[in-house]
């Protein structure tokens, strides 16, 4: 197995999720982890000969003088030409630098999906480990706290588990019942579970689908199941359903009824869990984070909706400004279906597929979710690995992160090529 595994790309996978959705982002340093992943891409890119290849130096002039041809005309929008190079745009072309030059890098790599789903294995694993070990042997013991305050990560330094800080200070842990037993939920290096879920359900992908191993795609059930996401439990279901579908088309005849029958029982089984879930997160003791999500939701979709052509734009006050104009709006027509009530004035990006759209507009953001599909970093099941991104990243802030952007940069350089 470890023949296989290439140790230099290994490296710049770990950068590259370390800096999409993990700890160090409630740590306030995954900015600076972002420029520590482009100086080394760059580094390895000088060594690999990018710079000598004019097409390739072509295609990332080209597409950083388009981006800055967006951020000009948002600027114009906004009416401060200063604007231009604010905090937020120079991200974006961190990022989008970033995700070109580790393109690039990937796909002289034999072994991209072999060291990837190696990688990903580890982490789901470790936060299963995690979640069990301080379920079974809690602790009061503060690693650190987020910059917010608002939640305390308690363990020692292989272990470690998010707990939130209640109103009076105090801590104040989620847990799931699980035949009796209250389980903290997992999520590891992840900075919450919705975003470890994301991860394990690429794993379950790349198990299923490319690289047969059953056995930790039962592993990676396990740890969604742990997380109790509700998307992710959601996007494991589509999974399976289109696993199940492929391989009725090969099944004999007399076995399709028995597989229908266990299927549609495993099905309804998952959808109450699901329903439960939603149901807690909504309306529950726990309702705030998904009354939040939901929300958020449609505060973005009318932003989107005011802002159809060009966004808002990445500037971080107009951005935030222009979502809280719709916040008001958007928690009374809610009212009724969730604890809205409990969602504060701050305005939050969790569903970031819709972030896009709102900083971004629709007809570009149309564009980046068309070269999702044409990305060939995954090359087998591109439909099912793209709606996969799309839905996982509707309620977790990681699009904009350079290990998922990095596959619409990628069908972005496939499409320039063709």
């Amino acid at each position: 197995m470890f023949k296989n595994l290439n140790f230099s790309l290994l490296f710049v996978l770990i950068l590259l999720v370390l800096s999409s959705g993990s700890i160090f982002q409630t740590m306030g340093i995954d900015e600076y982890l972002q420029l520590i992943v482009l100086l080394i891409i760059f580094v390895i890119s000088i060594k690999n000969g990018f710079f000598r290849n004019k097409s390739k130096i072509t295609k990332l002039f080209l597409i950083t003088f388009f981006t800055l041809i967006i951020f000009f005309v948002q600027t114009l929008k906004i009416g401060n030409l200063l604007l231009l190079f604010n905090n937020n745009n120079i991200s974006i072309l961190v990022l989008i630098t970033t995700c070109v030059l580790t393109s690039y890098y990937f796909k002289t790599k034999k072994n991209f999906l072999f060291n990837l789903n190696f990688l990903l294995k580890i982490l789901v694993l470790h936060g299963i480990f995690s979640s069990l070990f301080l379920s079974f042997f809690p602790t009061e013991s503060v690693l650190f706290t987020t910059i917010s305050g608002g939640s305390k990560y308690l363990g020692n330094y292989l272990f470690f588990q998010r707990t939130h800080v209640n109103y009076f200070g105090f801590l104040d842990p989620t847990y799931i019942n699980w035949f009796g037993f209250n389980l903290q939920r997992a999520h590891g290096l992840a900075w919450e579970p919705g975003n470890y879920a994301v991860f394990v359900n690429i794993v379950i992908f790349l198990n299923l689908f490319i690289f047969k191993n059953i056995r930790f795609v039962i592993i990676g059930v396990v740890a969604v199941l742990l997380s109790w996401s509700t998307t992710g439990i959601i996007v494991m279901i589509l999974q399976f359903s289109y696993s199940y579908i492929l391989s009725l088309k090969k099944e004999r005849l007399k076995y399709i009824i028995p597989r229908l029958i266990t299927g549609s029982a495993i099905l309804i089984v998952l959808l109450n869990i699901v329903n439960t879930n939603y149901e807690e997160k909504i309306s529950g003791d726990r309702s705030g984070s998904g009354a939040v999500r939901v929300v958020n939701t449609i505060a973005s979709l009318v932003t989107i909706y005011e802002n159809p052509l060009i966004g808002t734009g990445f500037h971080w006050e107009s951005y935030d400004k222009k979502l809280k104009n719709t916040l008001e709006y958007s928690k009374s027509i809610t009212a009724a279906y969730v604890d809205s009530d409990k969602v504060s004035e701050d305005s939050s990006f969790t569903n970031s597929f819709l972030r896009l759209f709102s900083q971004l507009g629709i007809p570009l953001s149309l564009f980046l979710v068309f070269t999702l599909f044409k990305q060939n970093l995954v090359p087998k099941h591109k439909l099912l690995f793209g709606t996969i991104i799309i839905i996982s990243t509707s309620t977790a802030p990681v699009l904009l992160t350079p290990f998922f952007f990095i596959f619409m940069i990628n069908g972005v350089l496939n499409i320039i090529r063709k």
